[in-house]
């Protein structure tokens, strides 16, 4: 199997990034999947990486056909339900999709429309951007951690492999790629939603006992949801994220800080959402995980009013 016409759905920090990349490599036949109105906003207002404007292949969506042989989902979590279905004319019998999607649902919400065997299992970590609008600033790219649903080697795996090859994207094959997934939702759940809630940078994890208290609490709550469902997380992995965490810039914010700073909608569903409803589900209790969900609604009701 060859991967030669590749679509990016999403252009927020990794699509812009992954497109960068790609592009080098593959060209014209990278596509940035857009409706009319963005693709004739994009052209207008470019797309930037590190002060830098791309130069993208756009392909309307609800105009061109193209069967892609790889697609590449880094929407909103809120936005993938919606959207899928209008690139169904751009998806073949072969068309293999990756999501780089936070939480864990999002390979499932795909399966539902394109079926089980079209998804690869994937997560992006250790991207340390900050985006405004269509411009993004990075100085680590991070990598992806990719998997088969039942972690076992493919041929198509093995596809996207030589592309991020060829491309310079760094990548990863876990034993247990579900692991993968839960690991970062852990992380997110923790660090993403408390720097939200307020307002703060690395740093403030870093010398804040409260912030920091917080976040390793909530974390400790998504690893015995995890466990109960099956996933073999320890305290092990808690403890590799602090020490990550510890070494961040201590000016730079993860994204749902940068949502509440540029007033943007937050992914709180994907995070205190999806942990507080497995828990109820599971016979957990989550009451850290449901209290910043409140407390983050309540934010973002505000800011939008």
């Amino acid at each position: 199997m060859k991967i030669e016409k590749v679509g990016i759905l999403g252009l927020g920090a990794l699509g812009i990034l992954y497109a960068e990349k790609l592009s080098k490599v593959l060209g014209e036949d990278l596509y940035i999947l857009v409706d009319s109105e963005r693709k004739e906003r994009y052209l207008k207002e470019g797309v930037f990486l590190n002060g830098k404007m791309l130069n993208l292949n756009y392909l309307d969506y609800e105009k061109d056909s193209q069967e892609l042989d790889l697609i590449i989902v880094s929407l909103k979590s809120y936005h993938v339900k919606d959207t899928l279905p209008k690139i169904v004319g751009l998806a073949g019998e072969k068309t293999l999709f990756i999501s780089l999607l936070n939480g864990i649902d999002s390979e499932e919400i795909i399966e539902e429309r394109f079926g089980e065997n079209a998804v690869l299992y994937a997560v992006a970590q250790g991207m340390d951007a900050t985006r405004d609008g269509r411009s993004l600033y990075y100085s680590n790219t991070g990598n992806i951690s990719l998997g088969e649903k039942n972690n076992q080697p493919s041929k198509r795996l093995e596809a996207v492999k030589n592309l991020f090859d060829q491309a310079s994207i760094e990548w990863n094959t876990p034993a247990d790629i579900h692991l993968q997934l839960w690991s970062k939702l852990m992380l997110n759940a923790g660090i993403n939603q408390v720097l939200a809630l307020y307002e703060g940078s690395y740093e403030d994890f870093q010398k804040d006992p409260k912030i920091r208290k917080l976040t390793i609490d909530i974390m400790r709550e998504v690893k015995t949801v995890a466990n109960q469902k099956g996933i073999a997380i320890t305290e092990e992995e808690i403890q590799k994220w602090i020490k990550i965490l510890d070494g961040l810039d201590p000016k730079m914010k993860p994204s749902m800080a940068q949502d509440v700073e540029y007033g943007r909608k937050m992914e709180i569903g994907s995070f205190s959402g999806k942990i507080c409803e497995l828990g109820e589900k599971l016979g957990v209790p989550t009451p850290l995980n449901k209290k910043i969900k409140e407390d983050l609604e309540l934010k973002e009701k505000k800011y939008q009013e």
